[in-house]
């Protein structure tokens, strides 16, 4: 252990070293740690912040992580879901009844339920390629289901407010061999659900889709787009990010269910205690350097002169936590924002963002996990502020 206080920030920093096998671990409570065995994926460990094993728990057939949220764990198998309210020393398996060439997608825990996405990883003979969206009990019972529309199944075209239809080459318009999860996370705000489908095979573009959590409704679907980041704001609003074919813009979600606002930028984006819209450009939308812009209500950015020092560069995922205190990994660095202190450096570490983590373990703490290289012990260090 080493316990000590970084330049730069105004919290203490303690580190450790993690077993090998936990990989990829999620939080499972402020004080503990959960994962797959990722030596096997057999198994369920739980560890303290420091490392030391809890307990590993067997299961059944081998699984990835699901979701956690208070007391609720859900790991995916292949047909089935398996969920334990005990911190993982047990799990229920809830067995899924699959459609032909059915597979399992994302899961997300909503009031002690579980929210399923589901995709075909070849066209249904009946359905083509429509994925459905399941809502579950912990019993297993089946609350709704949505059968979810492909976005223009036999054409994706593509569209931005930067460049028309017309002016598009046609060897760009592919019909999609897949429509499988979106490498964005399911978001809730609301009453609302945010999830992405996309055909990475062929064209690489994919839509987003509104859902009413209660009712499974479509609320609304997006056109054919580069799909990019997505961020969850409050009142049942959500910025969509596109990046790629020209587009690099953000679209606010919100009123009346339908795209309120727009902005020509994209990247990482999170909202002030006082209401600000802001975002860390991404790495190829700007030509004039990477910065930290206000999305204005106006679709204006605004610029507070928050420039990175060394050109553009890939920015991993946000972490917020309270008080305006923003972190966030890039180029080979961990970064954070805070209201009055601008962006500053907290501390440079020579691997991959593939290879990082960030987890909030409380509203004023968090966990920087990283590996020097793939199969290394990952290192934990905890920030509190």
């Amino acid at each position: 252990m080493n316990n000590k206080n970084t330049p730069g920030h105004s919290g203490s920093e303690i580190r450790y070293l993690l077993p090998p096998q936990l990989s990829a671990p999620f939080c499972l409570d402020p004080l503990t740690l959960c994962g797959i065995n990722s030596e096997d994926n057999h198994c369920f460990m739980v560890t303290r912040l420091d490392g030391y094993l809890l307990f590993n728990t067997r299961l059944p057939q081998p699984c990835r992580f699901g979701d956690v949220k208070d007391d609720i764990c859900v790991l995916t198998g292949s047909s089935s879901l398996f969920f334990s309210t005990d911190s993982g020393c047990s799990f229920t398996e809830i067995a899924i009844p699959l459609e032909q060439e059915e597979r399992l997608g994302k899961v997300k825990i909503d009031r002690r339920e579980i929210i399923v996405q589901l995709y075909q990883a070849k066209k249904h003979p009946t359905f083509g390629l429509q994925p459905r969206l399941l809502r579950l009990s912990l019993s297993g019972d089946l609350i709704w289901q949505t059968r979810l529309p492909v976005v223009n199944e036999k054409r994706i075209l593509i569209c931005s407010p930067n460049v028309l239809p017309e002016d598009l080459p046609q060897t760009r318009e592919k019909e999609p061999r897949y429509w499988v999860p979106g490498a964005q996370e399911l978001l809730i705000s609301d009453h609302i659900l945010m999830l992405s489908y996309a055909d990475y095979g062929t064209s690489g573009l994919g839509a987003w889709y509104a859902i009413h959590t209660g009712s499974g409704r479509l609320l609304w679907q997006s056109r054919s787009e580069p799909i990019a980041h997505t961020t969850a704001l409050s009142g049942g609003r959500f910025i969509l990010g596109t990046s790629g074919y020209g587009a690099f813009d953000s679209y606010l979600f919100g009123a009346e269910n339908n795209i309120s606002n727009h902005w020509p930028a994209n990247g990482p984006c999170f909202e002030t205690g006082e209401g600000k819209l802001m975002l860390l450009q991404s790495d190829d939308s700007n030509n004039d350097g990477q910065q930290l812009v206000e999305l204005a209500p106006d679709s204006s950015l605004m610029n507070h002169n928050l420039s990175f020092p060394d050109g553009n560069h890939h920015i991993g995922k946000l972490l917020q936590l309270a008080g305006d205190k923003v972190f966030f990994w890039r180029n080979h660095g961990l970064w954070s924002w805070q209201a009055g202190k601008g962006l500053s450096r907290l501390m440079q570490v020579n691997t991959q963002s593939y290879l990082v983590k960030l987890l909030a373990l409380s509203p004023s703490s968090f966990a920087f996990i990283y590996n020097k290289e793939l199969g290394d012990s990952p290192n934990i260090h905890i920030f509190n502020y």
